[in-house]
């Protein structure tokens, strides 16, 4: 019987659990530190700034690759890689669209 139960915590668990990219693309994000290599403020709601795969792009354009997503303090943080060469930027989550 217990080992029903664990399993059972285990499965809600793990389907809860949201994916890097639900993460990133149902939040906005506000640039706070290193090479902003998407901008000042990333919100995937607009038309003009888009996620695919590991991509974001502007305009249509890719701009950065999502390096990792950590959380610090409960709130997420969101590396990025310019594919400009520049730099890596980390972006602080600003809410749910």
């Amino acid at each position: 019987m217990k080992n029903i139960v664990i399993a059972t915590g285990l499965l809600l668990f793990a389907s809860c659990s949201k994916t890097n990219e639900e993460i990133i693309t149902t939040h906005q994000w506000k640039h706070g530190g290193g090479y902003p290599a998407a901008g000042d403020w990333i919100d995937f709601s607009r038309e003009a700034v888009t996620f695919s795969n590991d991509t974001v792009y502007h305009n249509n354009t890719p701009v950065a690759v999502a390096d990792s997503i950590s959380t610090h303090y409960g709130e997420y943080r969101l590396h990025l890689k310019s594919l400009s060469g520049k730099g890596s930027g980390t972006y602080v989550e600003k809410g749910e669209k």
